[in-house]
Order: structure tokens, then sequence, then C-alpha cells
């Protein structure tokens, strides 16, 4: 006695029809913890899983706002960009289109994309970016921050201005 299944029958009924099965939501939030810890808050207006068990991803094109918490459950960094896709399987979220983060100090990073790894807490980039701290803009192609963008690294800078002379010049 044998036994034969028909993998179109089984993809049918067990709803894994390929690429194109996709789930929708508007108006949501994704939410991380540790230990009943907030960590991170993803908030949306549209989200488009696509359930390709092969590449799995959701994607956000209204953009999203990414909150990230310190150890007091206090926003440490915000993130917002006008498109993003996040991909489970690599552990990222990639944001782009007017990507801007922005520490609790004030720092600000403005880029066309910037890369979260949820696993090592960090964001980063290789394309051009304008950082603007207390007192300076700098300009550079590449970045590297932990997610609470506290500390970061700036690579190949390609200039630097002082706000103050800056402002004098206006």
């Amino acid at each position: 006695m044998s036994c034969e299944n028909d993998l179109k029958e089984v993809n049918r009924v067990a709803g894994t029809a390929g690429s194109g099965s996709m789930e929708t939501s508007s108006d949501g939030e994704i939410i991380y913890s540790d230990s009943a810890h907030l960590k991170v808050r993803i908030e949306y207006d549209t989200m488009i899983r696509f359930l390709d068990q092969a590449d799995p991803k959701d994607v956000f094109p209204k953009g999203v706002i990414v909150s990230f918490y310190d150890d007091k459950e206090e926003i440490s960094s915000i993130l917002t960009a006008n498109k993003a896709e996040r991909q489970p399987r690599k552990n990222l979220i990639i944001a782009t289109d007017s990507v801007h983060l922005v520490s609790k100090n004030g720092e600000e990073l403005l880029t066309n994309e910037l890369i979260w790894d949820e696993l090592k807490k960090e964001v980063y980039t290789n394309k051009f970016v304008k950082l603007t701290r207390p007192g300076e803009i700098i300009y550079s192609f590449g970045f590297r921050a932990n997610q609470e963008f506290t500390k970061y690294e700036i690579k190949a800078i390609s200039g630097k201005l002082s706000k103050k002379n800056l402002d004098q010049n206006l």
C-alpha cells in the first residue's frame, strides 16, 4: 500500500501558495520587549506581509516610526522613514526615503538609507549622511551607531562645518 500527495493540493489546503501569498495590516505597531521591558516600538500606517517561505518580508510602503527605548523604558532615539522593509530571516529593517534618526540629546542624522540590525542592536549605512550635533554639521559617506544613537562612528568624512560660522554667514 502506498500514499501520494499532490503538491498543488497540499499548498492549496495549507495556504502556502508561494510568493503570491500576503497579508495586509493598517494603523498598527510591532513591539519588541525583553523580560517584559519595552525595547522597541515600530508604528506604521500600512504593512504588507509577504508570506513567501523562502524569503518572507514585511513592507511598509507609507513609512515607519521606530522608537528605541533605554533601560529605564524612556525613548532614547527615534527613526522615521518614508518607506521600510523588514527581513525577518536576516533580522534587518532597511529604512529608505528621507530617513531621519534623532537622539534624546538632540543629535540628528539624515540619509536616504539606514539599516537596523535587530540582533546587533545597531544602525548603519554606507550612503551619504548629514549628522547635525550641537555646534557642528558633519557630512560623510558611512555611519554606524548603537540603536540608542548614544555611541557612533562616522566614516569617510567629506565636510565639517561649525554651526556658529554657518549661522553668521547666512
